[in-house]
């Protein structure tokens, strides 16, 4: 694991300068790789990186190059079938130096090119300069484990693990927020891809590549890779259960490979148990468990159901219980760990149980991806309505839609109007309205009555998922979902946040579910597989249920989701809240400068009273927004 960066040399700085420029750089990320670094300038290409060392600890220094040093290669993550593609690679006469999967990835480029990117199963950003053919080509993993972000102004390119790292070049240091980001952050609580909250700096998509003509910066984005968009109508109930069990068992033994101790996060969930479950079965120790909670424990707090897990399956369990100070005081650093402003309250949950593990392992695994590839969160209602819906439409049009629709209308009630339309929308049509999301914080209206003056060039934030919605038509109404959501909120949201608060103290964070080979068969299996109905209710993740039933203690299968939480409403509605008050309303207020302060203190006063509401969400979002501009814009 690493962080790495680089630039196009486009001013000719001598080999001095240029790695001076790139240690700056690198120096910004130090914690994702504390164990080594490496430089490599000349006329055309300056590249950089920080390696955390996890396989080949001796070996695999970067930048890496081939045998006739034509290709360089700098490259943070892990490619789990690199044994594998090493043999084949051998079998065709190629020679290693080192035991890493980086000489794997830089040897099959060596011999594939582009065409390589879909071959490897991992996570991983890279980036290739070929100084024969005079290209760069940087390249981001299937799902988006990892992050890569550039900077691109029409004159200057550069690129790096973290925005910040960009940052500390001197082409790229006017900071300049992108207000139209910001536009979509208050509906997200995250800023979605490609955009960044800053100017000219954007996010290179899960499963894309660029490649870049050194000789006149012609500039390409291709996408090499999608979820898949068919489906395998034909497989039986027993047939999936045991595809997916025999690929989810592989999947783990792939990603428990490492030359260093292993842990997983185990919070008592079906994901976190399914993973424990597994690597206790194939390791030769007793695996290492951790998990995290609250002092101020409420129905969010998970760390007694760990404990029930670690105890029946034997691990070595260690858990953090934090308290509300830590918590508040850790908040300025989390805003400055992310770079963008990011308003989810279980990351720094989750930073915690990061700070836990890495004192005791280098590379865990998480239960990460695990809701979105096996239909958790709401899945089971979702399928409710779609069957309400569809028996609905069976009925006669005049009994069922016209009648109700023209009585609404004489009402004046134009929600009901719409929500009824809906109802008769054709199913696999129906994301592309309904917009199923985890975060629809600001409406665009809210958002119209904050902002002074509404940034140019924005849009309805909700497009973003819409647009989604309809690449993905051909799909099962259930597997649209999981495409939209796998897209956008587990891209750039849940797999960000775990990559920044993982690197932070320097450990690798790893994630079974998210296997390409697993991720592949999940979304061919159909809706009906997905979620079942027993006993006469809706049951999310039947495939893993199944999976786990005898295996693991019974209130695993049984109680209900509850999710990597704090005790946010709390929190914010009686512990901070005279503080976000007094920062988001005072004289030199960035969010009050920029939005309407009249709106702003209506709903910090909603947020004291409004306990099940989104009042006291939509003002921890704006107050986050506060922080990171003081931060990042002084």
């Amino acid at each position: 694991m690493c962080g790495i960066v680089g630039f196009i040399n486009s001013k000719r700085l001598a080999s001095v300068e240029a790695v001076g420029i790139l240690q700056k750089m690198a120096d910004e990320i130090n914690y994702r790789g504390p164990d080594d670094d490496g430089y490599f300038a000349d006329a055309t290409m300056c590249l950089g990186m920080k390696r955390l060392s996890i396989i080949d600890l001796k070996s695999g220094h970067q930048p890496m190059f081939t045998d006739s040093g034509s290709i360089v290669i700098v490259y943070n993550g892990e490619v789990y079938n690199f044994k594998e593609l090493r043999v084949e690679l051998e079998a065709k006469g190629t020679c290693f130096r080192t035991t890493s999967d980086t000489e794997v990835v830089l040897k099959m480029y060596e011999h594939y090119g582009i065409d390589s990117f879909t071959r490897l199963n991992g996570m991983f950003a890279l980036a290739v300069y070929d100084k024969l053919s005079q290209k760069l080509v940087l390249c981001r993993d299937p799902i988006g484990i990892k992050p890569l972000y550039y900077f691109w102004d029409g004159y200057s390119f550069m690129f790096a693990s973290e925005i910040k790292a960009i940052l500390k070049h001197p082409m790229a240091a006017s900071r300049k927020v992108n207000l139209s980001a910001v536009w979509d952050y208050l509906t997200y609580e995250y800023v979605p891809a490609p955009k960044t909250i800053f100017d000219n700096i954007y996010k290179l998509l899960p499963g894309h590549f660029i490649e870049i003509n050194l000789k006149d910066l012609a500039f390409n984005v291709v996408k090499y890779w999608d979820f898949p968009l068919t489906h395998n109508d034909n497989i039986s109930e027993e047939e999936c259960n045991e595809r997916f069990g025999s690929l989810f068992v592989d999947a783990v033994n792939r990603q428990m490979v490492a030359d260093v101790p292993v842990g997983i996060f185990l919070s008592g969930g079906l994901d976190s148990s399914a993973v424990t479950l597994v690597a206790s079965q194939l390791s030769a120790t007793r695996i290492k468990t951790f998990c995290v909670g609250f002092e101020e424990g409420t129905l969010t707090d998970e760390a007694a159901y760990a404990r029930e897990v670690a105890g029946f399956l034997g691990t070595d369990h260690k858990e953090f219980i934090a308290n509300s100070k830590e918590f508040f005081k850790f908040i300025p650093e989390f805003v400055y760990l992310m770079d963008e402003p990011n308003a989810d309250m279980a990351t720094i949950g989750k930073y915690f149980a990061c700070k836990l593990a890495s004192e005791h392992v280098k590379v865990v695994l998480s239960g990460d991806g695990g809701d979105e590839m096996l239909c958790g969160y709401r899945f089971n209602e979702a399928m409710q309505r779609m069957r309400e819906q569809e028996c609905l439409q069976k009925l006669p049009r005049k009994l069922v839609k016209d009648s109700p629709l023209s009585l609404f209308k004489l009402m004046g009630r134009e929600d009901l109007y719409r929500r009824w339309e809906r109802m008769f929308i054709p199913l696999r049509q129906r994301g592309q309205f309904a917009l199923p999301s985890m975060t629809k914080r600001f409406t665009e209206n809210d958002k119209k009555e904050l902002f002074k003056e509404i940034p140019s060039g924005v849009r309805d934030s909700l497009k973003i998922l819409s647009e989604d919605f309809k690449k993905a038509e051909t799909l099962d109404p259930l597997t649209q979902i999981q495409y939209a959501w796998s897209k956008q909120w587990l891209a750039e949201h849940l797999l960000m946040e775990a990559d920044r608060m993982s690197m932070a103290v320097s450990l690798e964070l790893r994630v079974p579910f998210l296997d390409v080979e697993l991720v592949k068969f999940l979304f061919s299996v159909p809706d009906k597989l997905k979620v079942r109905k027993v006993k006469g209710r809706y049951q999310t993740k039947y495939l893993l249920r199944q999976f786990l039933k005898g295996r693991v203690p019974r209130s695993v299968l049984t109680r209900p989701k509850r999710g990597f939480q704090v005790p946010n409403i709390r929190f914010v509605r009686n512990d901070l809240a005279s503080h976000i008050s007094d920062v988001l309303l005072d004289s030199d207020s960035r969010v009050a400068a920029l939005m309407n302060r009249d709106v702003v203190m209506q709903w910090i006063k909603r947020s004291y009273s409004d306990a099940y509401g989104m009042a006291y969400q939509k003002v921890w979002i704006l107050y986050i927004l506060e922080i990171w501009l003081r931060q990042w814009c002084q």
